[in-house]
């Protein structure tokens, strides 16, 4: 080699060791021999051949034994001396692992003198492509997503502009990501508006929210990241459609308030079955103590005082008659819930009349006038039975609370498909604590005007079959002017 290609060879070298170690440096004849090259391209050539190589030897065999492409490198060769440079990617597979090189061709010889001189340069580029293949494949990835799961991919302008909305998730609202873009999503999402502004000020904000189009309503886990969208003003938002999983929530806290409901319910009938006991241990075994106390010493009386002591056990077995036909029947009730009901056409006016004659002897010890104002005729469409018990129960009532020399009225009245019944009465009224808990567990009974006693139980069974017929019981009542029962029910129109 002569001294000015050594001399060119030696400025060269010492410019690319300076910039790398991984600068090769060789030279060829034309006819592609070596006849020059530094230790850099030596150690690369046995990487990729496994064979050291001597000056002489043909850099075009060398070359396509490894990638078998005899032409290709040819080529290659011929675009260095037309075009001054060539460029390729250079894959190499070292104990299992793929290492690529960007190769760098550059003719530093004119190419009309012997020889030619040519510098190749390495650049190790395994770390771009293996990230740029990381990328692509977590982009093909994110584009499954978006086409086969719940989710939204979207970018917002922070005039809230949408200019991306892609993704399955759409598909619950109705729409395709096009329908979105170049709107604005404040007009579109109004109730998002706040979330969606506040994002813009903190770069990864995540809120839950329904968002509303179409009739349809989804809600949506977003995640909405501000430095991740470019330097133009606009976030990158990720949605995932949570519906089933707040649907599920709302289940859940239905349950929770129904076992919650339950749980009382348990907690006031608990209560009322200690009353219930109370009533069964105290006002039914007061009076049969008194009748059995009474009765071994019956015949050493007087009949004066027999008479007077048959009256009062008269008055206390029509006192258990009427507390066990109410327990009878409110036990029927609760235990026989599905037992069909059979609905007829009743007579308000007919029940009326038989029950102010029942009560007629009672009423008239406490010189109390029963008034019938109740319509001839007029019926509602309910249970005899059970309408009958309800108005023995109210009529029973507003005798033992009203004051000797009273009156009770009986009335009825018909509107809008309905009929009203109500019971009034001249009696102590009550105070607006007694008529809140008036139709509860928690009502108590009072000792009426005459030393009546009683349960509370009666209107508590009024209501229930009242309800069952399909209407309501109410009552207004003022302290000191007496009270007013009122039940309404289906009116029969047959």
């Amino acid at each position: 080699m002569n001294r000015e290609i050594d001399d060119q060879l030696e400025i060269i070298l010492l410019r690319k060791i300076i910039k790398g170690s991984n600068t090769q440096v060789f030279a060829l004849d034309l006819d592609w021999n070596y006849i020059f090259f530094n230790h850099a391209h030596l150690e690369l050539v046995k990487r990729m051949t496994g064979k050291a190589i001597v000056e002489g030897d043909h850099y075009p065999d060398l070359v396509s034994s490894h990638t078998n492409n005899h032409p290709e490198v040819t080529g290659m060769l011929q675009q260095v001396l037309e075009l001054g440079r060539c460029k390729y990617l250079l894959s190499l597979n070292e104990s299992g692992t793929t290492t690529y090189y960007e190769v760098s061709y550059e003719l530093i010889s004119d190419a009309d003198r012997l020889p030619v001189v040519i510098v190749a340069s390495l650049t190790d580029k395994t770390t771009t492509i293996r990230q740029n293949q990381e990328l692509a494949d977590k982009t093909q990835f994110l584009q499954g997503l978006l086409e086969n799961l719940p989710v939204v991919l979207y970018k917002l302008k922070d005039d809230g502009t949408i200019t991306l909305a892609d993704g399955a998730g759409l598909s619950g609202l109705g729409i395709e990501g096009g329908d979105l873009v170049g709107k604005n999503a404040f007009e579109l999402f109004p109730n998002l508006t706040m979330r969606l502004v506040q994002a813009f000020s903190a770069n990864g904000s995540r809120f839950v929210a329904p968002a509303r189009m179409n009739g349809n309503v989804v809600f949506f886990d977003n995640i909405i990241f501000t430095e991740l969208a470019g330097a133009n003003g606009e976030a990158l938002g990720f949605a995932v459609d949570v519906t089933p999983y707040k649907l599920s929530e709302k289940e859940v806290l239905k349950h929770q308030v129904e076992i919650q409901q339950q749980t009382e319910h348990l907690k006031s009938l608990n209560a009322f079955k200690d009353k219930i006991l109370a009533i069964i241990s105290h006002d039914l075994r007061a009076p049969i103590a008194s009748l059995m106390t009474l009765l071994p010493v019956i015949d050493e009386l007087n009949p004066q005082d027999i008479r007077s002591l048959k009256m009062d056990a008269m008055e206390q077995l029509e006192e258990v008659s009427g507390l066990l036909d109410n327990l009878l029947h409110w036990a029927m009730n609760s235990f026989s819930k599905n037992l069909r009901r059979q609905s007829v056409a009743v007579d308000l006016s007919k029940l009326a009349e038989g029950n102010i004659h029942l009560f007629g002897k009672q009423a008239g010890a406490k010189r109390i006038s029963l008034i019938n104002q109740v319509i001839p005729g007029l019926a509602a469409f309910a249970d005899w039975d059970q309408i009958n018990i309800v108005i023995r129960n109210l009529l029973a009532n507003a005798i033992k609370f009203t004051p000797e020399g009273g009156s009770i009225e009986l009335s009825s009245f018909s509107f809008d498909g309905y009929v009203a019944f109500s019971v009034k009465d001249s009696g102590i009224g009550m105070s607006s604590q007694q008529l809140d808990q008036l139709f509860s567990h928690q009502s108590l009974s009072t000792c009426g005007t005459g030393g009546e006693k009683g349960t509370g139980l009666g209107l508590l069974l009024s209501k229930e079959y009242v309800e069952a017929c399909g209407g309501q019981i109410s009552a207004i009542s003022t302290p000191g002017k007496g009270s007013t029962f009122t039940i309404l029910l289906p009116l029969f129109e047959g």
